[in-house]
This record gives C-alpha cells, sequence and structure tokens, in this order.
C-alpha cells in the first residue's frame, strides 16, 4: 500500500491473444488480508482447543446427532486401547459401552439432543481388548441455527472410586459379622 504496509490480495487474470500473441491482460484484484487474519485466528483458536483437550486427564469428545463419534483428544487412545486409525474410520457411541448400557445411553442421547441437561451418568466402557471400565459421563447439547447436531463432552474414569466403595463395603460387611459375634 501507499503507507507501506503490506496485504494479502488474491489476483484473477486473463490473457487475451491474438494471432499467438498476449495483446492484453485482463484480471481483478482483491484484498483478502481480513480473510487471512480471521483463518489465521481460527487455525490459534482450534489449536489451543486441542492442546487443552489432551492436556485433561479425562477422555473429550464430540458425537455427531447419530452418536457416530467425531472427536476424542488423545486420552480416549490410552485409556479405552483404541487407535486413532480406529476412531478415524469411525466408531459409535454405542460400540464404546456394554450391550446393557445400549438402550439408557440412547435414551439419554436423545434426551440431551432434546435440550434435556441430563448432568452425569454411569455407563460402563467397553475398551477395546474386550474390558471394561466403569465411567461417569458428563455431555451437553452441540447445536447449529438452533437445530442439534451433537454431543459434547467428559468421560470420567471412575473405576478407582468402585474400588473404594467395594472396599469400604467389603469392610462395612466384616464389621456386621463381627457385630453379630
Amino acid at each position: 500500500t501507499a503507507k507501506g504496509n503490506h496485504i494479502w490480495v488474491q489476483a484473477i487474470g486473463k490473457a487475451h491473444i491474438q494471432n499467438g500473441k498476449v495483446i492484453k491482460v485482463s484480471g481483478t484484484i482483491q484484498d483478502i488480508t481480513e480473510r487471512i487474519k480471521i483463518e489465521k485466528q481460527l487455525m490459534e483458536s482450534e489449536e489451543k482447543y486441542r492442546e487443552l483437550a489432551n492436556s485433561l486427564p479425562q477422555i473429550v469428545f464430540e458425537t455427531d446427532e447419530k452418536g457416530n463419534i467425531t472427536f476424542v483428544n488423545s486420552n480416549a487412545f490410552d485409556i479405552m486401547g483404541y487407535t486413532k486409525e480406529d476412531f478415524d474410520r469411525g466408531l459409535n457411541t454405542l460400540q464404546m459401552l456394554i450391550p446393557e448400557d445400549h438402550g439408557r445411553a440412547m435414551e439419554n442421547i436423545q434426551r440431551t439432543l432434546s435440550g434435556e441437561t441430563i448432568g452425569g451418568v454411569e455407563y460402563t466402557v467397553l475398551k477395546k481388548d474386550g474390558g471394561t471400565l466403569p465411567v461417569i459421563v458428563n455431555s451437553n447439547l452441540i447445536g447449529s441455527k438452533n437445530k442439534p447436531v451433537g454431543l459434547r463432552g467428559v468421560i470420567f474414569d471412575i473405576s478407582e472410586q468402585k474400588k473404594a466403595e467395594e472396599k469400604i463395603n467389603s469392610l462395612n460387611e466384616a464389621l456386621r459379622v463381627i457385630n453379630k459375634i
């Protein structure tokens, strides 16, 4: 520019040829500096979101309205044993849960998609190796133009909490037996 500032431009031109020679060139030049700035801000925001999600010890996820998983943070790979390629090929929420939880999960997905706030729900996750993991799932509606398009949430591993509960129950049972004696 005349002020010495740099700008980004998009140029589209057309050569006019007569008798095999270029006789003139016509076209347009458009200032796209603002668009480039916005794209850069968007990429930085996405990177910040990804770094934040990957820094959490929990699983962060997103699904579409059918329950197909569209995003997971890196902890999902470690905790559940699936690879990035497994997720990229496409996994559904129900594939990640034991069969006994399918009906309740579908009902809760529909309730959340209709705008209801459910809060933390306990499920049993089915890991890739066939093992299971008790979890609490907190999810929220993702909407676009007042239309539900999916869910976003966090999965908390509660296996240590479950082990502690079992130990407490076992100790309480032992105390009941001792009290009877």
